[in-house]
């Protein structure tokens, strides 16, 4: 019978006991370290999910604001230049005046349908007065450097009347329509209120028509209130008179 081996005494397969213990501690050792060096090297999901996650929270910034853009305050006025959208909420006629116009009497039906044409045509002159001329004559010289205080540079109010030229082009279409349309007015008031005129007697002499003279006087309106924004203006008559005295020169 052989002996039992001693602890420290070597292995079958070489070295002692001892030191194959040993050898598994530190084998199990160096794979802990391992696995924890493993799990500490960032993984390519976890940068994809944090870029996910910095997306999803600046978009639900924007929508926040957004909701609070569109939203209905009473203080806030809604900006045309920065907001992406707006509701008109205008209303637009889109009948034909012959099919509203319609009376027994044939000579007053078509009278009534001049004067309402010529009044639709007013509404449609005052609309285009207030959008469009009024507030460039307005601002006319407020964005050059005399708002900041400094004097203009030369060259500088001939320069802006030079821009300010096509619409100044336009408006004197404009104000030229406005005249026909003042000028046929008269007439046909002229031709129809007169004591020798049969239709006179027979149909409008107790006629009254009073629409037609409140859009005559918004006529006058935009007439005097273009005169008015013109005089006023001390940086457009200015301006005009630079670039006159320039264009005789050149």
């Amino acid at each position: 019978l052989s002996a039992p081996s001693s602890p420290l005494s070597p292995s079958p397969r070489g070295g002692n006991f001892l030191s194959n213990e040993m050898g598994g501690q530190d084998k199990e050792t160096d794979a802990d370290t391992f696995l924890s060096t493993a799990y500490d090297i960032p993984q390519p999901h976890e940068d994809q999910l944090e870029r996910l996650r910095q997306f999803v929270t600046q978009f639900a910034d924007q929508l926040r604001a957004m909701e609070d853009a569109i939203d209905v305050t009473v203080s806030e006025v809604w900006d045309g230049f920065a907001d992406p959208c707006g509701v008109v909420g205008s209303q637009y006629e889109t009948l034909d005046l012959s099919s509203l116009v319609h009376t027994d009497n044939k000579v007053f039906s078509k009278i009534t349908l001049v004067f309402a044409s010529l009044c639709t045509e007013i509404r449609e002159q005052t609309a285009l007065a207030k959008t469009k001329f009024y507030p460039a004559l307005i601002m006319f010289g407020e964005e050059s450097a005399r708002a900041s205080g400094e004097p203009l540079q030369e060259g500088e109010a001939e320069l802006m009347i030079s821009r300010l030229m096509p619409l100044l082009q336009d408006m004197s279409l404009f104000l030229g329509r406005l005249y026909t349309l003042v000028f046929n007015i008269v007439h046909q008031l002229n031709s129809l209120y007169h004591q020798r005129q049969k239709l006179f007697h027979t149909t409008f002499n107790h006629v009254k028509l009073t629409t037609l003279f409140e859009y005559l006087g918004d006529l006058f309106t935009i007439l005097i209130t273009l005169d008015e924004i013109i005089q006023r203006n001390e940086a457009l008559a200015g301006g005009w008179h630079l670039y006159k005295r320039m264009t005789k020169i050149v």
